[in-house]
Parts: structure tokens; C-alpha cells; sequence
């Protein structure tokens, strides 16, 4: 073996990789199915979206909707509160979205504080058209 890969395999820590002996099949294939139904799911839904609101899909996913004369317009007609809700929301977003990209090489709890992160800005985006609607 070259000195390279030899080096590669004492860097490597094995130890935390269970032996087969403590592998319980039936668990991780259960894992396994619930994890591929949850990704099903998700995909499903999103693709969905995209299929019923193509241009306004296309739009939010570039944020092309987020114009100089629609935010100048809102900041004149909305409330102060509902500004600065507006104004959290989208300050939050590309953060929480940049990290769903690499969301499976999150630690547990990481990945669990942003599912937490997503449902907050979809509560606040739901209160947000609440007040607009109130506003018309």
C-alpha cells in the first residue's frame, strides 16, 4: 500500500461505526424506509408547488419578486409592524436557505433547530399575509 493511502487509513477513526454484531437489521431498514417516505414526501410536495405556480415558483426561487417598486410600495402602505415583520422574514430566509442545501451533513440537533427555523418563517409569512389582507 503507498504511504499515502496507508496514512489515510490510520486518520481514519473506525471506532465510532458500529460492528455488524450491533446492527439491527429491521431497525435500519425501518430507518431507512421512514427517512425515503419523508424525502418522497418532500419532493412530492415541493414539486407540486413548482407544477401549480411555475412563473411565481421560478420568481421566488430567484427572488425576482422582491423588485425596488413593489418593496417601496408596501413600505408606504403597510403599518410599521407589519414592516418589520416583513422585513425579519426576508433578512431570515437566505440564511435558513442556505442551509438546507447541505442539510444532511447537519448534526442532529442542528438539522432539528432548522426544521424549527422553516416553521417559524412559515408562521410569520402566514401572519404577514394576514395583515396584508387586512391592509386591502
Amino acid at each position: 500500500m503507498p504511504p499515502a493511502e496507508e496514512k489515510m487509513d490510520e486518520e481514519r477513526d473506525l471506532s465510532a461505526a458500529p460492528n455488524d454484531e450491533e446492527i439491527d437489521f429491521s431497525i435500519l431498514t425501518e430507518l431507512l424506509a421512514d427517512l425515503l417516505n419523508i424525502y418522497g414526501e418532500f419532493a412530492i410536495s415541493i414539486g407540486n408547488l413548482q407544477k401549480d405556480h411555475k412563473e411565481l415558483f421560478e420568481s421566488l426561487m430567484n427572488q425576482e419578486f422582491l423588485t425596488k417598486s413593489l418593496m417601496e410600495e408596501f413600505v408606504e402602505k403597510a403599518d410599521p409592524e407589519t414592516v418589520a415583520l416583513f422585513l425579519k422574514i426576508f433578512v431570515k430566509m437566505p440564511t435558513v436557505f442556505s442551509k438546507l442545501g447541505k442539510m444532511m451533513q447537519l448534526e442532529p440537533e442542528d438539522k432539528i433547530k432548522l426544521g424549527e427555523e422553516l416553521k417559524e418563517l412559515s408562521r410569520d409569512l402566514r401572519e404577514l399575509i394576514e395583515r396584508i389582507g387586512e391592509m386591502e
